[in-house]
């Protein structure tokens, strides 16, 4: 227990910071942390798809949203791009795959 109570806030302040630190230091894409957010960035591809293509790739990023897995620009940019016929669902699979490799690479030598 602290005996002062500013402990807390500045315990929440160096944790928010630590996070900011870590997605900037390990060059991680800003992982949205609401609905709303991974929403936001689907709005900047609106005018660029159909409408049912807007809506099923919504729908897509609200399901993924029920597991509290939000859908980061990468994403929605994957998403997009499929729907747009830019890319095959084998190429996605393979970006994602790389993605992985990647961040696991990444981690093993800073660790």
């Amino acid at each position: 227990m602290y005996d002062n109570d500013s402990k807390t806030g500045t315990d929440y302040e160096y944790n928010h910071g630590l996070d900011e630190y870590m997605q900037q230091s390990y060059k991680m894409p800003y992982q949205p942390k609401s609905l709303g957010e991974s929403l936001a960035i689907l709005r900047e591809y609106k005018d660029t798809l159909p409408h049912d293509k807007y809506v099923s790739i919504e729908s897509t990023v609200r399901g993924q949203a029920i597991e509290y897995q939000y859908c980061d620009r990468e994403d929605i940019d994957r998403l997009v791009r499929l729907a747009k016929g830019e890319i095959t669902y084998e190429e996605g699979k393979k970006e994602i795959h790389e993605s992985i490799e990647k961040m696991l690479e990444h981690n093993r030598q800073n660790n």
